[in-house]
C-alpha cells in the first residue's frame, strides 16, 4: 500500500504544473463513421417504433441538413416532442443498448487513439455535439471522455417532458454551450479566437501581439479596443 503521505516526486510535481490543453472532438464523421441521428431512425425503425413514413422523414431531414435546408429548432424541438413522459432511465438504457450495438463499430480506431493520446498528456479533452446526452454518453463513457457538449431535455420527476432546454447545440448555440463549458472551468484559459462577442463574454485579460510587442489589457475584446483607442488620443 503506497504511502500518501510521503514527499511527491518531483518528476510528478513538474508534471502537475505544466498547463493543460484543451481538445475538443466532435461526434458525427469525426469520432464516429455516420450521421448519429440516421442510425437511430434506422435503428428505430427496425424496432418498430416508427413507420416507413417516419424514416423517410427522417432521412429526408438528413438531407436538408446537408443542403443547409433545414430548420435545425424547429425539426429538433418536433422529434424530442415524441419522447414526452418517457422514463428517463429508461431512454439511456436504451440508448447504451443503441451504442453496442450500431455506434460502436462506427468508432474511428484513428480517433479513439488520438482521443487516448490527449488524455495520457493530461489534457482536458470533450465531446462537442448537436445530439442529445443519449447519444453522446455511451460513446463518451466508452472513450473514457469526461466532459461533453450537447442538446440538453428538459426533464421532470425522473421523466421527459419533450421540450428542449435552448438553445440546442447548433452553430451559435454550439459557441453558448462552450461559452458556459469555458466559464465553468476551474483553472486559467488561453483562447485564440477572432469571435469579438465570445471573446467579451469569457475573457478577463486580452492578450494583443502587434509588432512583435505583447500588451496585456484588462477586461475583454471590447474593452481593449477602448483602451487602445484612449492611449492613441493621448499619444496624439
Amino acid at each position: 500500500m503506497p504511502d500518501l503521505a510521503q514527499a511527491t516526486p518531483p518528476d510528478a510535481s513538474r508534471a502537475r504544473r505544466r498547463p493543460r490543453r484543451g481538445a475538443f472532438f466532435d461526434m458525427d464523421k469525426t469520432l464516429i463513421a455516420e450521421n448519429s441521428g440516421s442510425v437511430y431512425m434506422k435503428h428505430r425503425f427496425a424496432q418498430g417504433e416508427i413507420g416507413r413514413w417516419q424514416l423517410a422523414r427522417g432521412l429526408g431531414a438528413y438531407l436538408q441538413y446537408k443542403l443547409g435546408l433545414l430548420d435545425i429548432r424547429a425539426w429538433t424541438q418536433e422529434v424530442m416532442a415524441e419522447f414526452r413522459g418517457r422514463p428517463e432511465a429508461e431512454l439511456l438504457a436504451a440508448a447504451h443498448a443503441l451504442f453496442r450495438r450500431s455506434l460502436l463499430p462506427l468508432v474511428y480506431p484513428e480517433a479513439a487513439r488520438l482521443v487516448r493520446m490527449h488524455q495520457e498528456r493530461g489534457d482536458v479533452v470533450c465531446i462537442v455535439t448537436g445530439a442529445t446526452r443519449f447519444v453522446v454518453e455511451p460513446l463518451a463513457a466508452h472513450l473514457g471522455v469526461e466532459h461533453m457538449i450537447y442538446t440538453r431535455l428538459e426533464v421532470s420527476a425522473g421523466a421527459m417532458t419533450g421540450r428542449v432546454i435552448e438553445p440546442i447545440c447548433f452553430e451559435r448555440g454550439k459557441i453558448h454551450w462552450l461559452r458556459e463549458f469555458l466559464i465553468r472551468y476551474d483553472g486559467t484559459l488561453i483562447v485564440i479566437s477572432h469571435d469579438r462577442h465570445f471573446l467579451n463574454e469569457i475573457c478577463t485579460h486580452i492578450a494583443d501581439i502587434d509588432y512583435q510587442t505583447i500588451i496585456t489589457y484588462t477586461g475583454g475584446y471590447d474593452d481593449m479596443v477602448l483602451a487602445k483607442t484612449q492611449i492613441r488620443s493621448r499619444i496624439e
